[in-house]
């Protein structure tokens, strides 16, 4: 009788350590999700912004990359690549947004700048040129250059992650650039 009752208090124990850690565990998710909305919230609706080329759909994409970080917050292994994690979902998701997309025809569209939230003020270049140059790029090639210039991936972490084998990766940034710099020239020229 002794052996059964220190059975039962171990595992009434026990589940109550459980149910605590569960408890701190939920907590600290949820720190953890308010410090990645309030630190890269700006960045990640940048990024969609960047791929998606208008503003409904960069929130939608962000909007929809946060509940899924949400769900899988404990799937962060180590905070300090938690900006990384939180792009890789959110390009994802416009990816996943994309394949669900059916073509539609847009006439004489027209882009908000102000809509969009910038770093800096400060930026010596052409943000619309650039902007229009890039919404020109076939999704994969843009995909790469936003992936390494936004996300600061390697050329082996973006293969990986698209699945693709480096020189291909390696191919599509030699061609977006060349496609990005005629553009651009010409732009200059007109």
């Amino acid at each position: 009788m002794a052996g059964k009752s220190i059975e039962v208090s171990v595992v009434e124990n026990t589940s109550a350590r459980e149910s605590a850690n569960d408890s701190s565990n939920a907590t600290e998710s949820m720190r953890l999700l308010s410090e990645l909305v309030e630190s890269h919230y700006e960045m990640a609706y940048r990024y969609a912004f960047r791929m998606s080329g208008n503003a409904s759909d960069a929130e939608e994409v962000v909007q929809q990359a946060y509940l899924i970080a949400q769900q899988r917050i404990g799937q962060l292994r180590d905070p300090t690549k938690a900006r990384s994690w939180l792009m890789a979902i959110v390009r994802t998701t416009f990816l996943k947004s994309i394949r669900k997309r059916r073509p539609q025809v847009v006439d004489g569209h027209q882009l908000d700048w102000s809509s969009v939230p910038t770093k800096s003020s400060e930026m010596t270049f052409d943000q619309e040129r650039l902007t229009m140059a890039l919404d020109s790029l076939p999704i994969e090639y843009r995909l790469t250059v936003l992936m390494f210039y936004f996300e600061h991936m390697s050329y082996k972490e973006i293969a990986d992650a698209l699945g693709i084998a480096t020189g291909t990766v390696m191919s599509r940034m030699s061609r977006a650039k060349g496609i990005l710099k005629n553009q651009l020239k010409r732009s200059d020229h007109e």
